[in-house]
């Protein structure tokens, strides 16, 4: 590892975009959009992108200044021409029908480059609408969030249920691909995007130890575009440095509903392993998905480490009137 790096990533605070379920794999992609490619489409783009990955489960952080250049650009171009916030709109369901047809047309196909590379466009068209409208409303002044917000939040509630669908195409497609070479699925996620690319031109696959190593502890480290891969104990060394903040006893973040609850907190970081929330529950998670909506009806009340207003927890506490904080690692 450099040896600058661990004291750079200490200086500059990072903000959580999202935490869940995503491959190593997957997140190979989101990172090269999200410093790279977007640019083409909006004109702006985040410079820097680290993602974490353990045990299959996977956090993205932005940092904070580079975040809030990004989304004070894209509030610039709203505000000198408010026009474009339904085109933005109009083309997140766009690209939305568009992959989630071309995931359905690729069912049952063979694991082969021809029938990935469809999917790949599609994900990429639609991760460039998808973050304009998401951080976009962020970022707003008050009287044109107000204006704008009905837009953008019925977009994106169209388009929710593309990344579950993405990363469930995704583990089908890995699931033929063990099949074809003896690798076990969960060490076939762990490839990044240029080993699989690999793979289809020559049938060679990373050594299995080397996947195995990055299940365990991953990080991904995008600069505009390029990135580098650490595991074990380095990967650790870059958690540690992005989380290790002093804690000042208060814990804060941005109320995307109102109320006051006092109830027994449960942490869920992986809804499908979770038996034992009751009724009246305090859900503590990084980011809430679909898969989250039982629990978040029984909930009394919400916390999550990431999200902004158009968030699946901002959202859902709208619709169902639940007191929800979201943001706690901003």
């Amino acid at each position: 590892m450099e040896t600058n790096l661990i004291p750079q990533i200490q200086q500059s605070p990072w903000i959580k975009h999202w935490a869940g379920q995503w491959s190593i794999l997957s997140c190979s992609y989101f990172g090269h959009q999200y410093t790279q490619t977007i640019q083409n489409v909006l004109g702006t783009r985040v410079k820097r992108c680290i993602i974490l990955s353990a045990n299959g489960t996977s956090t993205a952080f932005f940092e904070t200044n580079d975040l809030n250049a990004f989304g004070n650009e894209l509030c610039r171009k709203v505000e000198a021409n408010i026009n474009i916030v339904p085109e933005w709109c109009n083309e997140l369901k766009r690209c939305t029908d568009n992959i989630l047809s071309t995931i359905q047309s690729l069912q049952g196909k063979v694991p082969v480059e021809e029938n990935v590379t469809p999917f790949i466009n599609a994900l990429y068209a639609y991760s460039q609408a998808h973050i304009a409208v998401k951080k976009i409303v962020d970022f707003l002044p008050p009287a044109l969030l107000e204006k704008t917000l009905p837009l953008f939040e019925k977009a994106r509630i169209y388009a929710e249920p593309v990344y579950t669908e993405t990363e469930k195409f995704t583990r089908q497609f890995v699931t033929a691909l063990s099949q074809k070479t003896n690798y076990p699925s969960h060490l076939l996620l762990c490839m990044v995007k240029e080993e699989l690319s690999i793979y289809f031109k020559t049938a060679q696959l990373p050594e299995k130890e080397i996947l195995d190593e990055r299940f365990n502890a991953t990080a991904l480290i995008f600069n505009e575009g390029k990135y580098e891969v650490y595991v074990g104990k380095n990967a650790k060394e870059i958690e540690n440095a992005i989380l290790n903040k002093p804690f000042s006893g208060e814990l804060k973040g941005f109320c995307a509903y109102p109320g006051k609850i006092r109830g027994k907190v449960k942490i869920i970081l992986n809804p499908k392993d979770q038996n034992d929330f009751a009724e009246g529950d305090i859900l503590i998670t990084g980011m809430t998905r679909p898969d989250y909506f039982s629990f978040f009806k029984k909930a009394s009340a919400v916390v999550t480490d990431a999200g902004g207003v158009l968030s699946h927890a901002a959202i859902t506490a709208r619709e169902l009137h639940k007191p929800t904080i979201i943001g706690t690692l901003s």
